[in-house]
């Protein structure tokens, strides 16, 4: 059997490891990785985070292009093959409804990243529209420029976190879903445990949302107004604050910008590192809806997701979720940050996937 793992954005770590490793175990599993050129990921990034997104089959075509002549460089006639991607937008529709999938009769996997926020769910509420958009950037360009949110890409499995993500994806009509935190996961943490740290006590980073147009925040000055009152208090609790920007932030441009602000006197702005330097370094890890927030609950940190009027946990994903809208949130702040975690990572308590079911069922899926 054939295994394509296709890697279209930069990580910190290998969303795949725990797979490849699981599928390597028997030698008839053959292993293919897809990596993007650094130019190309920059791209995604640039358009990612910005208005170019709306138009992204101008911007992808050459990038779509690249896959499909990867994918058949790969891909054998009548031989099963497995397509692994971390994502649920344009470029799980692009997978899914490629001419490829219906010439190879690839199946495909999706392999959780995000969480599956509020602004995620609702897409499907939008579901019409962007297909008559996709229609018409097909006839522009032969490719889609918009995803169907969250378990509406036409995979063929599922790979989540937990619970309440299986049961909206089995609510919606999947099937074929597993519960496998450790397994998404496995690189991050075995990583993490190799990260040397610079470990301030009393520390806290905030992981800033993106503010780019269609996100739900006016821009960084919104956002930092309606953090202003949460910063003050968490600065009275004498709290060392780190402000981390998004990865698709203009850096200086939003560097600027606290430096003007009035709450740069509580807080610092953390030097470019990765996420894995980030955890190690602060005690508690919060963002208004992130997965640097799932992650760090992964790698038992204490992790606070923050609400805002523009973004809620209304499906309540997160273990500590504070609503700055309500008036109990300082209380909630002290409950939480009193009771942090200290301790290591609980493996057994992660769950692994079900490696004979999964083995089974991508052999299912390829005799239907």
């Amino acid at each position: 059997m054939i295994n394509i793992f296709l890697k279209v954005v930069r990580r910190d770590d290998d969303p795949f490891f725990g797979f490849k490793e699981l599928l390597s175990k028997d030698k008839s599993n053959k292993i293919f990785y897809i990596s993007l050129s650094e130019d190309q990921y920059d791209l995604v990034k640039k358009v990612e985070f910005s208005w170019r997104r709306y138009f992204r089959f101008l911007y992808y075509k050459k990038i779509f292009l690249f896959i499909e002549q990867k994918l058949k460089e790969i891909l054998i006639n009548e031989i099963p093959c497995n397509v692994f991607l971390p994502d649920e937008g344009v470029w799980g529709l692009f997978i899914n409804e490629s001419n490829l999938k219906k010439k190879y009769l690839y199946k495909t996997i999706n392999v959780q990243h995000g969480y599956f926020s509020k602004f995620y769910l609702r897409q499907k509420n939008t579901y019409h529209f962007r297909y008559l958009l996709n229609k018409l950037s097909r006839i522009i360009s032969n490719y889609p420029t918009f995803g169907y949110g969250v378990g509406y890409g036409g995979f063929d499995v599922y790979c989540c976190y937990s619970k309440k993500q299986y049961d909206y994806l089995k609510f919606i009509g999947n099937k074929n879903i597993f519960i496998c935190p450790y397994t998404l996961k496995k690189d991050l943490i075995n990583k993490y445990y190799e990260t040397k740290n610079n470990f301030h006590k009393n520390s806290v980073v905030v992981y800033l949302p993106t503010t780019i147009p269609g996100s739900g925040y006016k821009s960084l000055n919104n956002l930092l107004d309606l953090l202003q009152e949460f910063i003050i208090y968490l600065n009275q609790m004498q709290y060392k604050i780190d402000l981390r920007l998004h990865p698709g932030a203009d850096r200086d441009n939003d560097i600027n910008i606290i430096n003007n602000s009035s709450l740069i006197k509580y807080v610092s702005i953390e030097k470019k590192c990765s996420n894995l330097h980030s955890f190690k370094n602060h005690n508690i890890i919060i963002s208004a809806n992130s997965t640097a927030i799932i992650e760090a609950e992964i790698l038992n940190k204490t992790s606070v997701c923050i609400g805002t009027k523009y973004e809620k946990d209304p499906y309540g994903y997160f273990k500590n979720y504070i609503d700055l809208d309500k008036n109990n949130w300082r209380d909630k702040v002290k409950k939480i940050f009193i009771s942090q975690n200290t301790s290591k990572i609980n493996i057994s308590k992660l769950n692994d996937i079900n490696k004979k079911e999964f083995l089974n069922l991508l052999k299912k899926i390829h005799t239907r």
